[in-house]
């Protein structure tokens, strides 16, 4: 069946699949402003994101700014990519995916969503669907930064939220610091072989205390290895933890 037959039947459905739900061909306008302020789509869950006192936000809502190439594997296995550009919204947690030859944006349907990945320059940046580990509502996207399905994979979730300017605030005045901003707050979770996800901390009780729980001992690596602990430091620990 061509990719454009199933596409429609995998991005609308209110009551199936996907749903179409009102949903118009936007025009795509600096990091996505039309769609962020209700332009084009209608339902709840669309809150306007505006700045409070000028045109400039600090950060952003995406994980890129503009659309990227990459794919989506549906729960039915299914594998959608040639020809599609993604953005991920991580305030929302919800996958925008368009048409390299449309202005017409879709919203996938996140129960349907297995995994997505996103490709920027030679970099590819994979990304999960909480469902496969936990039944917690609502449904998330974890960053996969390691996975190994014997030993440890590690998981990184990013929430991120919209924080108003505060104009009372005489300090951030004087700085210049007079912005609205999208702040990011990461997750990580260690995920041992057919595991629960455990949450840990960049810091070295919480390392101890979580790998310890899963009968790991990480003091050799950690006496090896001084230093701050960051998450390129997480990273390194559980490649050498997983040899």
């Amino acid at each position: 069946m061509k990719l454009n037959m199933i596409l429609p039947v995998f991005l609308f459905s209110a009551n199936a699949v996907f749903a179409q739900s009102g949903t118009e061909a936007v025009s795509m306008g600096q990091e996505f402003a039309e769609l962020a302020a209700h332009g084009g789509v209608s339902g709840k869950g669309f809150a306007a994101y505006q700045s409070y006192s000028s045109n400039q936000v600090n950060g952003s809502q995406f994980f890129f700014p503009d659309w990227k190439p990459g794919e989506i594997v549906t729960t039915h296995k299914d594998v959608f990519n040639e020809g599609l550009l993604f953005i991920y919204d991580k305030v929302r947690q919800e996958v925008f995916i368009r048409q390299k030859d449309s202005s017409l944006i879709l919203l996938g349907n996140k129960d349907e969503i297995k995994s997505f990945s996103l490709k920027d320059d030679d970099k590819q940046y994979h990304f999960v669907n909480s469902s496969l580990f936990t039944d917690e509502k609502p449904e998330v996207f974890y960053q996969v930064m390691i996975y190994d399905s014997s030993k440890l994979t590690l998981l990184k979730y990013t929430k991120t939220t919209f924080v108003k300017a505060d104009m009372t605030d005489m300090m951030k005045q004087r700085e210049g610091d007079v912005y609205d901003s999208f702040v990011d707050k990461f997750t990580y979770y260690i995920v041992p072989a057919n595991g629960i996800p455990q949450a840990v901390q960049l810091k070295t009780k919480s390392l101890k205390k979580t790998f310890s729980g899963m009968n790991i001992n990480p003091e050799k690596y950690m006496n090896e290895h001084p230093g701050p602990i960051d998450e390129d430091y997480l990273v390194a620990m559980v490649r050498e933890l997983n040899k």
